[in-house]
């Protein structure tokens, strides 16, 4: 996004705040991924976490990602340093690896549960009267993310269960 961000840049304010705006309408939660390995990578996450709160909604979910984490012996960013970041910034935190398939599927499944989360609470704050449906642990994200798309879905957790309302039209 780098050579797009740059020629944005070189446009008039009004027009670049327009299209970022547009960009970022809609969106309920968000992978900030930095690479362990190259410390600017790090540094960049304030800034980049600065415009998404800046042109999102500020209930959005935000999980902070520190990728490459089979590298461990060229690390450069401790996870210390991430973590106490994260908490500061009232985001998530999980490190992963893209090459090992490590806690990839994790992130995505975090991010999924805690907006599920929010629009549970916006939902029942509306007094929604919704239909039962059940999603075991097992439920693929395919799964989850079919449902999440529906405005509709809201999950109440209850036990080692997850159970999800479905508003009476939904179809799934």
């Amino acid at each position: 996004m780098g050579l797009i961000h740059d020629k944005l840049q070189l446009l008039p304010p009004l027009l670049y705040r327009a299209i970022t705006s547009a960009y970022y309408r809609g969106a309920v939660g968000a992978l900030l991924v930095y690479d362990i390995t190259r410390h600017v990578t790090f540094e960049n996450v304030a800034r980049w976490l600065k415009e998404l709160r800046d042109h999102t909604d500020q209930n959005i979910i935000v999980m902070l990602v520190g990728n490459k984490a089979d590298l461990r012996h060229l690390r450069v960013v401790p996870a210390e340093k991430s973590k106490g970041f994260a908490e500061r910034e009232n985001t998530f935190f999980m490190e992963t690896s893209a090459l090992e398939a490590l806690n990839v599927e994790n992130a995505f499944t975090e991010v999924l549960t805690q907006i599920y989360r929010w629009l549970a609470r916006r939902l029942l704050m509306q007094e929604t009267i919704p239909r039962l449906c059940l999603l075991d642990k097992g439920s693929t994200l395919e799964t989850m993310y079919r449902l999440l798309r529906r405005a509709d879905v809201v999950p109440v957790e209850q036990g080692l269960t997850a159970h999800y309302y479905i508003s009476q039209n939904a179809a799934i």
